[in-house]
């Protein structure tokens, strides 16, 4: 399972930033170290709170909410923003706990069958 670990990280730590980060800002970053190396306090990279989208059940769920009139629009914006905040804390943490750091995980993709049979410069 190992040479697909970096590739599966790699999607999955993506994703997450995809979430409250720039997407010109991923777009910079080729290799999954260079995705661990993202600068967290440069509020720049951040996504408008606007822009955050966390998935359907949940926007609906606020919405059904707000018309019954047990929150309210400020009570939203807080939730939004504290699910933004968390989803960065997540992502900061998987940064500094990722397999991803260890340069066996990132170059033992070269054992993956498809990869070997696909690549020409890695035959012998």
């Amino acid at each position: 399972m190992l040479p697909f670990l970096g590739k599966d990280l790699e999607g999955l730590h993506r994703s997450l930033l995809l979430l409250v980060i720039k997407p010109d800002a991923l777009d910079k970053c080729e290799s999954p170290a260079a995705l661990l190396q993202i600068d967290f306090s440069d509020k720049s990279i951040y996504l408008k709170l606007k822009d955050i989208h966390f998935g359907f059940s949940t926007e609906e769920e606020l919405k059904n909410l707000q018309r019954q009139d047990k929150v309210s629009s400020t009570d939203v914006k807080a939730f939004e923003k504290e699910a933004a905040i968390m989803v960065i804390s997540i992502v900061e943490k998987l940064s500094e706990k990722s397999p991803l750091n260890y340069c066996l995980v990132r170059t033992a993709d070269a054992f993956d069958p498809v990869l070997m049979v696909s690549s020409k410069s890695l035959h012998l």
